[in-house]
């Protein structure tokens, strides 16, 4: 899965439109392609940023941390901790405590996908990391993650032929050290005809979450979402 050499992400902190500093690279290796960037803000005022890497070995999820300025206070380090098969497509999002956790897909030996989601403290040192599903048949992908108030996280995933239809939606909350809160996930999704596609989710100031997703509509996709609190 070697491609051409081309530039990775680039990072540029900003203040009010106004560019502070250079552009820099986050990714420090170069072969094959870096792709599929997402960055979070951290409670310490900083951030980190995580991306889709490709090389000779297939894909990985790396990562790289940042000072409030811009500076990189790590080099990148490599989020998945299973290395064979491909690990693809990161969300991350800062927690409450000052870490941070990165969810993904990671296909499975054999066939299919799964969701992981791996937790970091405020240092980068690796916590938890869980599949986020009990549901195995067919394919759960493209993770989406923010962190709670109250501390802790929310994942929502695509998951195929789960709600009985071609695909649903369906989330699973952790608590700040990675281990899941609920025995299974949950559907989010009440309509379940068609396929449920590309979770969005957010997190809110009384310590619940909004999720969106794409679904079928009277003429093409619509946009449906739902409100959670606190207790879920």
């Amino acid at each position: 899965m070697c491609g051409a050499h081309r530039r990775g992400p680039t990072v540029r902190a900003l203040a009010a439109g106004a560019p502070l500093g250079l552009e820099a690279q986050a990714n420090q290796a170069t072969a094959g392609n870096q792709s599929k960037p997402r960055v979070a803000a951290l409670a310490s005022g900083g951030f980190v940023v995580v991306w889709q890497s490709a090389d000779a070995d297939g894909l990985g999820v790396f990562g790289r941390l940042y000072a409030a300025a811009g500076s990189p206070t790590t080099d990148e380090f490599q989020v998945n901790g299973r290395q064979t098969d491909d690990q693809a497509r990161p969300d991350v999002a800062g927690l409450a405590g000052g870490g941070y956790a990165v969810a993904g897909d990671e296909s499975r030996a054999g066939a299919g996908a799964d969701v992981f989601v791996q937790v970091f403290d405020a240092v980068g040192t690796r916590l938890g990391s869980s599949r986020t599903h009990r549901y195995r048949d067919g394919d759960q992908s493209a993770a989406a993650v923010p962190g709670l108030e109250a501390g802790g996280l929310v994942v929502a995933w695509e998951s195929q032929g789960q709600d009985g239809s071609a695909s649903g939606i369906y989330a699973r909350t952790f608590d700040a050290l990675g281990e899941p809160v609920e025995a299974f996930e949950v559907r989010l999704n009440a309509e379940t005809a068609g396929q449920q596609v590309r979770p969005a989710l957010a997190g809110l100031d009384d310590g619940g979450f909004v999720t969106v997703w794409q679904a079928p509509g009277a003429d093409g996709r619509d946009i449906f979402g739902r409100r959670y609190d606190a207790a879920g």
